[in-house]
């Protein structure tokens, strides 16, 4: 534990060693959750893919940074996937509430919807 604690630090004064290895780390995680979390997130780019999309980002840059403790991003970053799939699989269960939750396209231009 204590080699862990060596490599990727645990104080808010990192390396820049420290700093890489955490942004490895973190990238290889975001790999994974991205790959979990489906292609839907970025492939219809609905309000709430974007949520989750952006709290990623957020939440994952702590980690390289050091801002937050590491496994504290970590169970966030994996709570946020684990709730987009669980609101994923409702609106394709019930879509009277994915017209609720994900809304629907509007065209300005046209004024139709999509």
């Amino acid at each position: 534990m204590r080699t862990l604690d060596e490599i990727i630090g645990t104080s808010e004064d990192l390396a820049v060693l420290q700093m890489c290895a955490r942004a490895v780390i973190i990238f290889a995680l975001a790999y994974a959750l991205l790959r979990v979390s489906g292609r839907r997130s970025f492939g219809l780019h609905s309000p709430l893919d974007n949520i989750i999309t952006i709290l990623l980002g957020a939440i994952l840059s702590r980690a390289v940074v050091g801002a937050s403790p590491f496994g504290a991003v970590i169970g966030a970053s994996f709570t946020i996937v684990l709730l987009h799939r669980i609101l994923s699989w409702f609106t394709t269960r019930f879509p009277r509430a994915g017209n609720l939750i994900d809304g629907k396209k509007y065209c300005f231009m046209m004024r139709k919807n999509f």
